[in-house]
């Protein structure tokens, strides 16, 4: 049974490693966050984000998104459904597919027609949403769409 002590020693055992990582590593993080926070996306950081997210592109785009939405889509099984009206299975849900589906979502939000088009018509449905980002509105749209 582990006791008291035992869990202190591991829980200082596991920040240690976690530090000797964090100190090792500093410059690579730095600067995959600097990267991250202004919008820049390949496939090497998405590789990096995959190795923090369980190998999951899935959890990588979530945690892209959460940390610059403005500038990351989430991809997950409903988007990749949406998009191919195929099911979405682990080996489609993938680093170049993701890197595709962003290519498309940006060609398509810099379009301001197409995308005040979008916006008016997620409206009509949906009043409550009027401060969304862009790819927010084409998740949503992609979203509701498996609904329809």
């Amino acid at each position: 049974m582990w006791g008291k002590n035992n869990l202190n020693k591991t829980a200082v055992y596991t920040l240690d490693v976690i530090n000797e990582d964090f100190i090792s590593n500093k410059d690579k993080i730095l600067s995959l966050w600097n990267n991250i926070t202004s919008g820049l996306l390949n496939k090497d950081i998405l590789e990096n984000i995959e190795k923090v997210t369980n190998n999951s592109i899935i959890g990588g785009s979530k945690l892209l998104h959460f940390i610059n939405p403005e500038s990351y889509a989430i991809f997950d099984s409903k988007v990749y459904k949406a998009i191919t009206k195929n099911k979405a299975y682990q080996y489609n849900l993938n680093i170049d597919n993701y890197l595709l589906y962003m290519n498309k979502l940006s060609k398509l939000t810099s379009n301001k027609e197409k995308m005040e088009l979008l916006k008016n018509k997620f409206h009509e449905k949906n009043e409550k949403n009027n401060r969304l980002t862009n790819f927010r509105y084409i998740e949503l749209i992609l979203f509701f769409s498996e609904k329809l």
